[in-house]
């Protein structure tokens, strides 16, 4: 999906708010991800680029075996 796609929540019908996660190096959380969250139900929605920023983080951090 677009970012101007998330408007309102597909469950709830409530507008969605954007919130940016904020770097925290010890939990591993990525800097600058932007995502709407519904402020009725807490659902989080991911841009496609939001989740490839944070899948290819993923598979970053992994251990080899």
């Amino acid at each position: 999906m677009k970012d101007d796609e998330f408007t309102i929540c597909p469950m709830c019908e409530v507008h969605l708010e954007q919130h940016t996660i904020l770097d925290h190096p010890r939990k591993g959380i990525i800097q600058d991800v932007v995502h709407h969250v519904c402020s009725n139900c807490g659902e989080i929605f991911l841009s496609e680029e939001a989740f490839d920023i944070i899948h290819s983080h993923g598979r970053k951090e992994k251990i080899p075996a």
